[in-house]
């Protein structure tokens, strides 16, 4: 008698991926539709195991009918576990109602928590979670990432100095460390040095050896200089990556696993997008977003998307500003199930987050 595990597979590979691995058994049934078979493909690939696929129509019943006995007869006789995660739901009822008749057979679901619920008992577990394998099966590798672990007490030390030189004139700041122009932007990426200037006499100079960068700006007959140095000075300066460090290191006293300028790479080898933070919770991945102030409210659609996307349907999305958004861009958030939260409208920033995250977190999201 064999191990046989059967699974339904609909968009969201992760909890066929993790029911697996779960049950561990001789023999995987992977259970599709035309539509979900590449999802099948991705997950196939990286397990290891004796397996078929059965497509299945999602919303003929009398085909549906068809092969779940056909399966039932072929299978009877073995130890069976059937996940009823994914699929179609007339999958699910058919499969359910099939398989549930054999007290021996285990039937579960894995909900967005990554949690296993026993359909029997209505007990459950919670499931190991790799983040990595995650976007993998969904064909959606991450590419590159930095991690929390790779900047200090130099790093820290010299966002104050960048937030100052900011506040002094921040028309000039974005001109010359934020919005760069695509000459600034280019030469950014192919020189190990260069200097930036401005028509009103500011620069900014920056050196990728010395690791060094100085600002020096120009407010009518005011200045403001200093020079920067420390091991991700040219990363923190320019593209707001202070903003999204200095919002990173928020989430270090509860998570160890965060990663800062996620990119996704497309298949022919260029970037995709870029997710400014990816938090690992052990259970599941929370995106976040990054910006001073929310320009464009079709950011919130791109952010949303990206989400669904790259984390599936378990994933959260974090929107953080440091100025409160408008009214609009609050309802759009909502509709997306996409969190809020903006640095001015708080006092206690990092204890006014976590409670955001207690209460929201193991929300299922509505899609």
């Amino acid at each position: 008698m064999s191990k046989v595990h059967i699974t339904l597979v609909g968009g969201q590979p992760a909890p066929v991926y993790n029911g697996i691995l779960a049950t561990m058994p001789d023999r995987v049934v992977y259970v599709c539709s035309n539509e979900s078979r590449e999802e099948t493909e991705h997950i196939r690939n990286e397990i290891v195991i004796e397996s078929e696929i059965i497509e299945i129509p999602p919303s003929e019943m009398q085909e549906i009918d068809i092969a779940v006995r056909t399966l039932f007869d072929k299978y009877n006789h073995d130890e069976l576990t059937v996940n009823l995660s994914g699929g179609a739901k007339l999958w699910l009822v058919q499969f359910y109602s099939a398989f549930s008749i054999r007290d021996d057979a285990l039937l579960f679901f894995i909900d967005q928590n990554n949690r296993l619920w026993n359909l029997k008992t209505k007990q459950s577990s919670i499931l190991n979670f790799n983040p990595d394998k995650l976007f993998t099966i969904q064909g959606t590798p991450l590419h590159d990432f930095r991690k929390i672990s790779d900047y200090n007490d130099e790093d820290d030390a010299v966002i104050p100095l960048i937030e100052r030189a900011r506040i002094f004139s921040s028309s000039e700041f974005n001109r010359l460390c934020t919005l760069l122009d695509d000459n600034f932007d280019n030469r950014l990426k192919n020189m190990n040095n260069d200097t930036f200037v401005t028509s009103k006499g500011s620069y900014v100079s920056w050196d990728k050896l010395t690791e060094e960068v100085e600002i020096h700006l120009i407010k009518g007959y005011r200045e403001w200089c200093n020079t920067l140095s420390s091991p991700n000075i040219i990363n923190l300066v320019f593209h707001s990556g202070w903003f999204e460090y200095k919002i990173a290191s928020l989430f270090r006293d509860r998570y160890n696993d965060i990663r800062l300028n996620c990119l996704f790479e497309a298949k022919d080898m260029q970037t995709k997008n870029e997710v400014d933070i990816i938090i690992n919770t052990g259970v599941k991945l929370i995106f976040v977003e990054c910006k001073t102030k929310l320009s464009k409210i079709t950011d919130i659609d791109k952010f949303h998307s990206v989400v669904k996307n790259y984390g599936g349907m378990g994933s959260k999305a974090l929107f953080i500003t440091d100025t409160p958004m408008s009214g609009v861009a609050l309802e759009k958030c909502k509709d997306n199930d996409v969190l809020v939260f903006s640095l001015q409208e708080h006092l206690h920033i990092k204890e006014d987050l976590y409670t955001l995250l207690d209460n929201e977190l193991n929300k299922i999201n509505k899609r």
